[in-house]
């Protein structure tokens, strides 16, 4: 069986989706909008530095991908995204670019700091995910205007963009 996924973060790539086990045979069905959220990077990574978030905020939308995964691919997610630790969870209704409503599940983050900054790689991956979509050119605006820190950690800042340099 098959599930549907909202990424709306570093995982809108295709490639870095697939990688480090995430759901290596995820297969993108193109992009989605998920209504009355807004898209901050409040949530408190391993490393210090905000990540990708939802939160909810009438008026606003929060566009990305959409992703079918397998039952293994689930686990692969879930253990990538600090499932019970980083995020939780959850089910939601995003309108496809079709214009249908599609239930489907994403992370929402567990623990999140205001005031935090994504570092310089990890806004690189969000943003190459959503050229990759072919996102809404207003959006691409508003988060490529994300304030970034740049990683002191150059080893990696190097792995972690490796998925920019995957056909």
């Amino acid at each position: 069986m098959k599930l549907l996924y909202f990424a709306y973060g570093s995982n809108m790539l295709a490639a870095r989706v697939r990688q480090f086990d995430r759901a290596p045979e995820a297969v993108p069905s193109g992009p989605a909008r998920l209504q009355n959220h807004e898209l901050v990077f409040d949530k408190i990574g391993r490393d210090g530095s905000g990540k990708a978030n939802v939160r909810w905020k009438p008026g606003a939308e929060v566009w990305g991908g959409l992703f079918r995964v397998s039952a293994s691919g689930l686990e692969g997610l879930d253990r990538a995204e600090g499932l019970g630790v980083g995020y939780r969870r959850r089910t939601a209704f995003v309108e496809t670019a079709q214009g249908h409503c599609e239930e489907v599940f994403l992370y929402e983050a567990l623990q999140t700091q205001d005031g935090l900054r994504p570092f310089d790689w990890y806004s690189e991956l969000v943003v190459a995910g959503a050229r990759e979509l072919a996102l809404p050119a207003h959006y691409l605006t508003s988060i490529t205007s994300v304030a970034t820190l740049p990683d002191e950690d150059l080893a990696r800042a190097t792995w972690e963009r490796r998925a920019l340099l995957a056909d």
